[in-house]
């Protein structure tokens, strides 16, 4: 005996879709939010930050010799160069 398929109406189907949108939306959770870090015990015993930002002073040298099957020194998604220098 042959299987019957039953065929949902597109109409049905399209109604079934945007009620569980929308149901989905009205219980979806709030934003996430989380606690504070805690303070550590001394932390009444230090002052403050206070300050400014160091200003840099770069070192003379020379630069990392390029590698010749990887991307050109400063232009790697990954390292500055094929050295891993971080310059």
């Amino acid at each position: 005996m042959p299987r019957m398929s039953r065929v949902i109406p597109r109409s049905v189907l399209a109604l079934a879709v945007t009620a569980t949108a929308v149901a989905a939306t009205l219980v979806a959770p709030g934003p996430a939010r989380a606690d504070d870090i805690p303070k550590a015990p001394g932390h009444s015993l230090v002052k403050s930050y206070e300050g400014a930002p160091a200003t840099a002073r770069p070192l003379p040298g020379t630069p990392p010799p390029q590698h010749p099957h990887l991307a050109a020194n400063g232009r790697s998604g990954m390292h500055a160069d094929a050295a891993g220098s971080g310059t």
